[in-house]
């Protein structure tokens, strides 16, 4: 699972392509750690490439959507693909998760 990270707007956006699942979800993470670390608290995360996600990968989302509302902050994902959205949409994760298409 690449991640690529865009630190160049105000907003950081992480671009996951692949699988984040109990393999990925640690290096997900650090790179979430990473930018808070840096004063980051305003974080998105584009799902657009991301093919797979398992509970691993549904707990990161939940814990630094908790983990950066806490610090006045807020994760957002953006771009789902359908299948992820739905995934989302019927484990009821989507409405803690702050969604967005753009």
């Amino acid at each position: 699972m690449p991640i690529l990270t865009d630190n160049t707007n105000e907003i950081p956006i992480i671009k996951i392509q692949g699988e984040l699942d109990i393999k990925t979800a640690l290096s997900f993470k650090t790179e979430i750690i990473n930018l808070i670390l840096e004063g980051k608290f305003e974080i998105k995360s584009d799902l657009s490439e991301l093919d797979h996600i398992d509970s691993a990968g549904i707990g990161v989302f939940l814990s630094t959507t908790l983990s950066l509302n806490k610090l006045g902050g807020s994760f957002t994902i953006i771009n789902p693909q359908m299948h992820i959205k739905d995934l989302l949409d019927s484990t009821q994760v989507i409405k803690i998760l702050n969604v967005e298409e753009v």
